[in-house]
């Protein structure tokens, strides 16, 4: 019970964290089933869709439904704030919702980041979530051929 606590204390206090810094820079972006919460301290956060893009190229890529996909709510956070959350690097959670039926991933990435490591966590929402068992070398195969792909996106906000 105390952990429990603990637990929702450190995220209530990263919330208000959060959103008393600066409420106009953190930005929760819905588009369907997955959203980015950025803290207003950390600049460069892939998008909401492009990172929908790299969830709905994984998918095909492991021929899973990404409709049956659980809600996936992705923390880009400074080390900051990473650290009153007691977060100490990237890390992805399988929580239980209020609805106890229901469950969601948190995706917690940990400073300027490269697309791979969202990526990379989003590969373990979908292995999760659909029981996939990768060979080592077919999960780097798929890896590499969405980082490739994802990569090549232009970034028009930052002329990328």
């Amino acid at each position: 019970m105390t952990t429990l606590v603990t637990n929702c204390q450190k995220m209530i206090l990263l919330a208000i964290t959060i959103l008393a810094v600066t409420p106009t820079k953190c930005i929760a972006q819905p588009h369907e089933n997955l959203w980015v919460i950025t803290s207003p301290d950390e600049r460069r956060t892939p998008t909401s869709e492009h990172l929908r893009q790299c969830l709905t190229q994984l998918a095909q890529e492991w021929k899973v439904p990404i409709e049956n996909l659980p809600p996936i709510l992705i923390f880009h956070v400074s080390s900051n704030v990473a650290e009153t959350a007691d977060v100490r690097g990237t890390l992805v959670l399988r929580k239980n919702s209020f609805q106890q039926q229901q469950w969601y991933f948190e995706i917690w990435i940990v400073g300027d980041q490269p697309l791979m490591q969202y990526i990379l966590a989003l590969q373990n929402v979908l292995e999760h979530t659909f029981h996939l068992a990768p060979r080592d070398e077919q999960r780097q195969e798929v890896l590499t051929r969405v980082g490739r792909v994802q990569n090549a996106i232009i970034d028009v906000r930052e002329g990328k």
